[in-house]
């Protein structure tokens, strides 16, 4: 879905933006970055679609796990729902469940996706369910072991009756804890655009916030700045270091004042209201993404304008959060573009601190309505270089509107876009861009080697998925495990011995091999005294020796079990805490596709 933006009079479409949620911990040593040169390919789409597709949000948990998401218009001519996840076989379509509307008022538009772990995600969507006040509203499609379910955003409790919602962001540090934005405004207000220079009428509208805690989403009206009070503001993107720790950008114009990029920042449970800086000589601006690798750390990202009937008159801007301070810098432009005019930004996605890509597009004319060309930025090494993008083999050379509104890095350097192009005056197509990890930073081994192994400092977060199969003759387990552990991609089997009288939660002599990281492990466990609960973990990763004890509880009502596990790897002190929880019971055979069980939790390392 593209949201609408009005410079100066001048009229751009930009991709609706949203973060995606960003682990608390600093880069894995496996990060190659800056990434490498970036390839084009169509993007998917299903057999029935009238039109190109929109998507409206892109997430990377992991190299190789990339997932799309956003609408299209069916044979039916209803907008539908659209999942796609990659493979090394390419794009492969999730079925989705129909949207929930109204006959008549089929109207949605996916603005967002996050996926704080491999086959757990969160798309946040607008949806117009009828024609009176009131029927806009943020709609929720979460996926969680495979299956979809649905929850509608309610107004804050002091909204007006004439007043609805529009979502246009969305980030998830945790599967339990998500965070998405957007504005109220009134329900007959027919525009929502902001015009930056100050010059035009703004329309009505109210930054909102809301927060998926405890299971359950709440919504409430974002502060504004001091002196803000009455003015139209409007959240676009929002991302989350750690849960608790967040920031959300976007824009806000009162009166005859510019309008100016807005910053809110969660930190101790409260939000807090910021005026974005912008450049010298800017007249207006606005922030459109932002991304926070680390906490205290994060990228904004929009545009700003230079001077009234001027147009755009600028490369696009970012701004930059360092010792809680933000700092502002103009976007570079390619080099040598045709007739350089200005351009925006509209997506920014960071896999570490110091290591981000920015997507949006450049104008090289005047005519801002057929001159636009899609570029990236890439910040590595302190400094920001921006390039012209490749578009697909058939795209108009005689008439170009081109961009990229969404971008997504794995940890380790993995990145891909996705944006539109036109392949005629009257048709655009939608490419996606991707670029593969790039060269071993300075002073490090390439990733796969032995030296490279090592899990970031500092505290982060544990996903995992398991699917266990019993062999009924010896009750035997195999465990197909994948997840996130403190940032770093798991894959892997573990395989349990029929010993089931040890007392422990596993079997004496099991064993678990795979990657973390990309880096290969194993595993052996030794289950402690009759009746403890206890097990020690011995084996090696990448080179490193694994020495980890835990003590358990079980839950006999939900059959979950909670874990703290502490020990070494390698030269680092390791402790964490999980929650196990059974997706379905097990019984003597194996139900159709396995057991389906979900860790979660944290990790601490030093």
């Amino acid at each position: 879905m593209r949201a609408k933006l009005v410079l100066a009079g001048a009229t751009i479409t930009l991709g609706a933006v949203a973060g995606c949620g960003s682990a608390s911990q600093p880069a894995a040593p496996a990060l190659a970055w800056p990434p490498g040169a970036w390839t084009v390919s169509q993007a998917p789409a299903p057999a029935d679609a009238q039109q190109s597709p929109g998507y409206g949000g892109i997430a990377c948990p992991a190299a190789g796990a990339c997932m799309l998401a956003g609408d299209y218009v069916n044979a039916s001519g209803r907008t539908a729902l659209l999942v796609e996840t990659a493979s090394r076989a390419g794009w492969t379509t999730l079925k989705t469940p129909p949207p929930p509307s109204v006959a008549g008022f089929p109207n949605l538009g996916v603005v967002g996706l996050a996926c704080p772990a491999p086959g757990d995600c969160v798309i946040a969507a607008d949806s117009n369910l009828g024609s009176t006040a009131q029927t806009d509203t943020g709609l929720i499609y979460t996926l969680s072991q495979g299956a979809w379910t649905t929850a509608h955003l309610s107004l804050p409790p002091d909204a007006g009756n004439d007043q609805s919602m529009e979502i246009d962001g969305v980030t998830c540090p945790d599967v339990s804890d998500c965070v998405a934005v957007g504005e109220i405004i009134d329900a007959h207000t027919s525009s929502k655009y902001v015009y930056l220079d100050g010059t035009q009428a703004v329309a009505v509208g109210l930054p909102v916030i809301a927060t998926f805690r405890g299971g359950a989403w709440t919504v409430a009206q974002a502060p504004l700045p001091a002196g803000a009070q009455g003015a139209a503001a409007d959240l676009y993107g929002v991302d989350c270091a750690a849960p608790g720790s967040c920031v959300a950008v976007g824009t806000y114009a009162g009166g005859s004042e510019p309008a100016a990029g807005l910053i809110e920042t969660l930190a101790n449970g409260a939000w807090k209201p910021a005026v974005a800086p912008l450049p010298s000589g800017a007249n207006g601006g606005q922030l459109s993404s932002v991304a926070c690798p680390a906490v205290g750390s994060c990228v904004a990202v929009g545009l700003f304008t230079s001077g009234p009937g001027e147009g755009y008159g600028s490369p696009g801007l970012i701004e930059t959060q360092l010792n809680g301070t933000w700092r502002v810098t103009p976007a570079p432009e390619p080099d040598n573009p045709r007739d350089p005019f200005g351009g925006y930004l509209s997506w920014v996605a960071c896999p570490a601190p110091g290591a981000c890509v920015a997507v949006g597009g450049y104008v090289t004319g005047i005519d801002v309505g057929e001159t636009i060309q899609a570029q990236s930025d890439t910040l590595a090494d302190g400094t920001w270089t921006a390039a012209a993008t490749p578009l697909p083999a058939d795209a108009s050379s005689a008439h170009q509107f081109s961009e990229l509104y969404e971008v997504a890095c794995a940890r380790t350097g993995n990145c891909v876009s996705v944006g539109d192009y036109d392949v005629s005056a009257t048709a655009y197509q939608t490419f996606i861009e991707s670029a593969a990890a790039g060269r071993v930073p300075q002073g490090q081994g390439p990733a796969s080697t032995a030296a490279a192994a090592e899990l970031p400092s500092g505290q982060g977060r544990i996903s995992i998925q398991t699917t266990s199969t019993i062999e009924p003759t010896d009750m035997a387990l195999t465990n197909q495990v994948s997840g996130i552990v403190d940032g770093l991609p798991l894959t892997g089997t573990a395989t349990l011995s029929p010993d089931w009288n040890d007392y422990c939660f596993g079997s004496n002599g099991s064993t678990a091999t795979g990657t973390l990281g990309g880096i290969p492990f194993t595993v052996t466990m030794t289950c402690g005294p009759p009746g403890s609960y206890k097990a020690t973990y011995t084996g090696e990763w990448g080179g490193r020796a694994i020495n980890m004890a835990s003590t358990s509880a079980i839950n006999w009502n939900t059959l979950s079990t909670s874990t703290t596990l502490t020990g070494t790897i390698g030269s680092q002190h390791v402790t964490a805490t999980v929650v196990s929880a059974a997706g379905n019971a097990s019984s003597s055979a194996s139900p159709p596709g396995g057991v389906i069980n979900q860790v979660t939790g944290t990790i601490t390392v030093s």
